[in-house]
């Protein structure tokens, strides 16, 4: 029997979409008054988004089912920002509005920078010693776990691809008896918080229009053919992405994330971690 369908109705707000130009006119702030300008670069909104399963996705992807395009409130949606700003202003809220405009403003900075929007001749590493500068400006807070790492990820793939149930095919089980090598420059490399790990030996290029070709588009992301696809294209970005790891301490946070306080990993990282 299928169940009713279920839906909720929330609030949120979210970042406006913004292209980065040679004017920066993305990090500037609005000098008009009117509603739109005052709560400048955000947008409150209320919709309604389905929280039941998906019924017609295989169960398996039922679980990892989120609703992308829920039903928001056109209609209403000026009232909504005209009673956000006065509420803001009654009760005194708007230097925390500031705060996170702010933070807003330096969050597009420093994305485009590690993007490399603001062209090749931009000091992005420079950014982690301007980091290192104004530390203690503001409490910082480790949120543990939360921080996304691409040699963590290049990590959780290794041991993925290693287990015999995911290097079915012949290429597969010759590119596996790399993956010990690329393991332990990996974790030399998170361990030292430095680039000591040897991550040439994590480069697996040669397969890349064969993992491409295991993991069609539809594939379930778990399968043998996705797990290597995913491992490819992280290795192709990883000596890039590495520098930069190192440079903003994401290493260190990741190292700090694999305390005994941590929640409970995954079910699926469970057995890899227990291996």
């Amino acid at each position: 029997m299928v169940r009713p369908t279920e839906m909720e109705p929330w609030s949120g707000v979210r970042e406006r979409s913004y292209r980065i130009g040679n004017d920066l006119a993305f990090l500037r702030t609005p000098n008009g008054d009117s509603v739109e300008d005052r709560l400048w670069p955000f947008d409150f909104i209320v919709q309604i988004a389905f929280t039941s399963a998906a019924i017609n996705l295989p169960e398996k992807q039922q679980e990892q089912y989120v609703d992308r395009q829920p039903i928001e409130f056109d209609a209403i949606k000026t009232k909504i920002a005209g009673l956000v700003k006065s509420g803001i202003d009654k009760d005194g809220f708007r230097p925390q509005f500031e705060d996170l405009r702010n933070f807003a403003i330096l969050q597009r900075l420093f994305r485009a920078a590690l993007n490399g929007n603001l062209g090749s001749q931009f000091p992005t590493l420079k950014l982690a010693k301007l980091t290192a500068e104004t530390a203690g400006a503001a409490p910082y807070f480790h949120t543990k776990r939360w921080n996304s790492s691409m040699v963590g990820r290049m990590q959780y793939l290794t041991q993925m691809a290693e287990l015999p149930e995911n290097n079915p095919q012949p290429w597969m089980q010759r590119e596996a008896t790399k993956l010990r090598a690329c393991e332990w420059s990996l974790d030399r490399t998170v361990e030292t918080g430095s680039d000591q790990g040897d991550l040439r030996a994590c480069q697996f290029g040669e397969v890349r229009e064969a993992a491409m070709g295991a993991c069609p588009a539809g594939a379930d992301g778990r399968s043998a053919g996705c797990i290597w696809r995913s491992l490819v294209m992280t290795s192709n970005a990883l000596a890039k992405v590495q520098t930069l790891e190192i440079a903003f301490h994401v290493l260190d946070d990741l190292r700090q994330s694999s305390g005994t306080d941590c929640p409970a990993l995954a079910a699926e990282k469970q057995q890899i971690v227990k291996r």
